[in-house]
């Protein structure tokens, strides 16, 4: 259930992190070298609290995530700024796909739980389907040809980016690792998203001013949140397809946002209610 929990609560900072850029609009490189410097400042604060007992396993974690995640990162800032976070979400049925099936396939013996049950088996794939379906029923206008060709290989390598995080976190005890992991994810990202910002020239004194300073913490921190508690629960759950699919309730929270602020959104309110028991059900059927 504790991977649950940090997978929930993860979909909240996603889901502000996804939406911020709609707000401001900052050009993509600049945003994402910007958000990344104050996502690491923020996991600076968490210095007494890192694991300092560094293996090779956790610092190429580390670097790959990073190197995927800029890159990630900067679509979705673009996505975002074109259209909304929702549209920047897009990827996240694929991640899900690619991650679940990768682990099954890497460790099979972690499928034998529920693959010997077939009511629990029968209850996370409708689960899934009940997730995945309504996802893209949310707001069917988002999904274009263009748009998907776009966020295919961002999701296959955020499905790839679940894997390395579940495989170099241990399965208890888990929260200075991730800590750590985090750490060193921002620390990367910074040096990247820096050297990508810098030979496009975008690296000017408009970074310090106060509208840009202000959305690199503001999106640096739900950022930071996000990754932690996503982490936590990439350690604690069984496969990190599962996490995956708890993720794509993100942009339900979006919809709920643009609703109390009263932004036009032609979301599906239906939709995002099946995705929601669709997340309990595949609680319910892990807790078995």
């Amino acid at each position: 259930m504790i991977w649950l929990t940090w997978a929930l609560i993860h979909t909240v900072f996603q889901a502000i992190f996804a939406e911020l850029n709609r707000v401001y609009k900052i050009d993509s490189l600049q945003i994402n070298f910007l958000h990344s410097f104050f996502a690491f400042l923020v996991m600076c604060l968490m210095f007494p609290f890192l694991s300092w007992n560094l293996d090779a396993k956790l610092i190429i974690a580390a670097f790959i995530a990073s190197s995927v995640m800029t890159v990630g990162c900067q679509a979705q800032f673009f996505l975002s700024s074109k259209h909304n976070g929702r549209v920047a979400s897009m990827w996240q049925p694929i991640s899900v796909f690619v991650s679940f099936i990768l682990w099954i396939g890497l460790f099979p013996e972690t499928a034998v739980a529920y693959m010997e049950n077939k009511v629990i088996l029968g209850a996370i794939i409708l689960a899934f389907a009940m997730i995945i379906f309504s996802f893209v029923l949310v707001r069917r206008n988002d999904i274009a040809a263009r748009t998907f060709i776009l966020v295919l290989p961002i999701g296959v390598l955020y499905g790839l980016n679940g894997v390395i995080y579940k495989y170099s976190l241990p399965e208890t005890n888990a929260f200075k690792e991730a800590l750590m992991l985090s750490f060193l994810i921002y620390f990367f990202m910074t040096v990247f998203s820096f050297g990508a910002a810098y030979s496009k020239r975008r690296i000017t004194k408009e970074l310090f001013s106060p509208t840009f300073v202000k959305a690199g913490l503001v999106i640096g921190l739900a950022s930071a949140l996000s990754q932690v508690t996503i982490l936590l629960s990439f350690a604690y759950a069984i496969n990190p397809g599962f996490t995956g699919v708890i993720g794509m309730l993100s942009p339900v929270w979006i919809m709920v946002f643009h609703r109390l602020r009263g932004i036009h959104d032609d979301a599906s309110p239906w939709a995002g209610l099946i995705m929601i028991l669709g997340a309990i059900l595949l609680g319910y059927a892990t807790l078995q």
